[in-house]
């Protein structure tokens, strides 16, 4: 993960992969992974947020959570 912002209800979440990366992008994103956590007091309590990723600067996935 090379970068994450957080705006109203859009996280943008920003990913690269190494040119010789092991696993592949496709049908799902399977490479070695790193796990960050960030607390839900930062999103909006009962609000439905959109977390879009970007894989090398083009947008890949949305995903929309919401936290309790």
């Amino acid at each position: 993960m090379v970068g994450f912002s957080l705006n109203g209800d859009r996280a943008d979440v920003h990913l690269e992969l190494e040119e010789s990366a092991q696993g592949k992008e496709y049908p799902y994103l399977l490479a070695p992974m790193a796990m960050v956590a960030i607390d839900r007091s930062h999103f909006p309590a009962g609000e439905p947020t959109d977390f879009v990723f970007y894989l090398n600067g083009d947008p890949l996935a949305t995903v929309a959570s919401k936290f309790e």
